[in-house]
């Protein structure tokens, strides 16, 4: 649902122009995220890990919440990373291999990855 079908909803309302806290809120949140320093909402600057859960209205609020984020940040893209499995991490299927062809199967992953890096 876009804002301007919502605005055309309660425009054709039988209201009068009197201040709505409900109707303001829902607008403030289809307009994007809030500021992760000050709470404006319409934040659109993404932090500069790119954690994608603190955005700001601002380069002076990013940098002033960079201090205090950036352990979050950190975080945040550690467990997004680790809960990623790769496929050549996963062993499951690797306990039916003989010892010598599971070896050579890491070596060249090994390899492999090296040259990707």
């Amino acid at each position: 649902m876009s804002i301007s079908s919502i605005e055309s909803f309660y425009d054709n309302q039988d209201q009068d122009d009197e201040f709505d806290p409900l109707f303001e809120q829902l607008k403030a949140s289809l307009h994007g995220q809030s500021c992760g320093h000050c709470g404006k909402i319409g934040a659109a600057i993404p932090c500069h890990g790119n954690c994608g859960h603190s955005f700001y209205c601002s380069h002076d609020c990013l940098v002033f919440s960079s201090s205090t984020h950036r352990h979050a940040c950190l975080s945040i893209r550690e467990s997004q990373t680790s809960d990623t499995n790769l496929w050549w991490e996963d062993d499951e299927d690797d306990d039916d291999l003989p010892l010598e062809l599971n070896l050579a199967i890491d070596a060249i992953v090994g390899q492999l990855t090296h040259k990707w890096r």
